[in-house]
């Protein structure tokens, strides 16, 4: 879920589908993953971020 907290403080329009957000969304699970890694956490998520 991608919100635009600015133009939409309550989160109601998940921007996160949205073509024109793609990359940004990839960028930020790419930024999750090697977190997880940094963190130690074991759960799988490549396979999450070659779907988008």
């Amino acid at each position: 879920m991608l919100f635009d907290l600015e133009k939409d403080p309550l989160e109601v329009e998940d921007l996160a589908e949205m073509p024109e957000y793609a990359e940004k969304v990839r960028t930020l699970f790419q930024d999750l993953i090697v977190l997880q890694r940094k963190m130690g956490d074991k759960l799988e998520l490549e396979e999450l971020l070659q779907g988008r």
